[in-house]
């Protein structure tokens, strides 16, 4: 499964890039627009936070038919995710969602138990 964030906001993307959970970003006229930017100058700025491999891979692509869509991934790897049994490839999401995946009162419930008990086999300096 690989997820690409839906955004134009380049904070959300530094800070989902730093989690290191999705491959890659979407963006369209109505995301850039709510940032109050150029759609040139922002598509640069994204691509500036992106591999330039990827860059030139993506522009490769694109060149051969005007009807081609290319997503630019983003390093690293992606993390698998429940839509994936349903059956599903990629995933693209707003930061809100994806944020609401990672950070959730039962997840942080969850962790904290996990880490508890972490503690109570392995020491509490472990």
């Amino acid at each position: 499964m690989r997820i690409f964030l839906d955004t134009a906001d380049l904070e959300e993307l530094r800070k989902v890039a730093a989690w290191g959970v999705v491959d890659g970003v979407t963006t369209n006229p109505t995301l850039i627009a709510k940032e109050g930017r150029a759609a040139a100058e922002r598509i640069r700025e994204i691509g500036e936070l992106v591999a330039a491999a990827m860059l030139a891979e993506g522009r490769e692509i694109a060149c051969l038919h005007p009807n081609v869509v290319v997503k630019c991934p983003l390093p690293p790897d992606g993390i698998q995710a429940a839509a994936a049994l349903a059956g599903a490839d990629i995933a693209t999401m707003p930061f809100k969602v994806l944020d609401m995946m990672f950070n959730h009162p039962l997840t942080d419930l969850g962790l904290e138990q996990f880490l508890k008990d972490y503690r109570q086999v392995y020491g509490a300096g472990a």
